[in-house]
């Protein structure tokens, strides 16, 4: 089972889009967690976190457009060597407005394996940036081995802050799909 977390401060249109993204999904094994958790996205990341089930972990925001072989090709990197202890993909960022939608960034990913210190290094490389835990997948058992969870304190970075600390305590490589 992957457990897919969502922070939210309301339900509203985007989410909705957001939760049919995943019900379109070709994995079909998952649990969805949509957390309001007390307003920061940080606090209910980790509230989702005590509650997950899953063998893995997506973050996902409320207004992601999320692909329909987005969770299944994740798993595929994840599950591709024993070592894999991360896996992502690329991305684009789009910005809605009512004139309709626009560009604004398309991070493309390659087949690509990445040591431990590549990664780290990816996460402040501003060309392909990997900060966001929104287009990556995490092995749970990690992450409660180590405790971890999201600064509660910063609003900005917490993401990455995230990422790293995962990074610097679980020896392995990181899959880009």
């Amino acid at each position: 089972m992957v457990s897919v977390i969502i922070p939210v401060k309301e339900k509203n249109k985007y989410l909705e889009e957001t939760l049919e993204d995943l019900d379109r999904q070709t994995y079909k094994n998952l649990e969805v967690i949509v957390e309001t958790g007390g307003g920061s996205a940080s606090e209910a990341r980790n509230i989702g976190l005590k509650k997950a089930k899953g063998e893995y972990v997506i973050f996902s925001d409320g207004d992601d457009h999320i692909e329909p072989n987005y969770v299944q090709d994740l798993v595929d990197a994840m599950e591709s060597r024993l070592d894999v202890i991360m896996a992502g993909c690329g991305y684009d960022i789009k910005e809605v407005s009512p004139e309709g939608e626009k560009l604004i960034k398309t991070c493309n990913a390659e087949p690509l394996r990445f040591s431990r210190k590549e990664m780290l290094c990816r996460l402040f490389d501003t060309r392909v940036y990997q900060g966001y835990v929104w287009n990556k997948i995490f092995k749970r058992e990690l992450i409660e081995a180590f405790d971890l969870g999201f600064s509660e304190d910063i609003r900005y970075n917490e993401d990455r802050l995230f990422i790293f600390n995962y990074l610097l305590v679980n020896k392995g490589v990181a899959a880009w799909t």
